[in-house]
């Protein structure tokens, strides 16, 4: 299963206005840019699938008009982001290569992978994966 990088340049097809929430499923991954425009809008990241549309309410056999403090409550509001399965837009200049750089730290420093060949080879067949799917 592939997955779908998040950037900041696509993201906002992806937030639920409704909650305030980017509901990120197993095949979507976001940026550490994304990650800090999330942070500094106040919008949540909740790791899953977005719930699903209540169902409306039943309306009884004979309806009586209720009261207006007995007025029930419309369902919430769908999050129906705008088309979730478009694809994003190109990087930006310079974002791919920030993302390489990030991806050969990581190799570098968590994985201890010092050779530069072997790094670069790595880095790009990691973004190239990313991207393919």
């Amino acid at each position: 299963m592939g997955k779908t990088l998040i950037r900041c340049n696509c993201i906002d097809q992806h937030i639920c206005r409704e909650t305030n929430t980017i509901y990120m499923n197993n095949s979507m991954l976001l940026t550490s840019e994304a990650k800090d425009y999330l942070r500094n809008k106040g919008i949540a990241i909740v790791y899953g699938e977005k719930p699903e549309t209540p169902a409306a309410p039943e309306a009884p056999a004979a309806p009586e008009a209720p009261a207006a403090a007995e007025t029930p409550e419309a369902p919430a509001p769908a999050c129906e982001p705008e088309a979730t399965d478009a694809p994003c837009p190109a990087p930006e200049p310079g974002e791919m290569e920030k993302i390489m750089e990030t991806v050969i730290t990581i190799l570098r420093d968590e994985y201890r992978i010092t050779d530069t060949k072997t790094l670069k080879d790595l880095g790009l067949k990691i973004i190239t994966r990313v991207n393919s799917n």
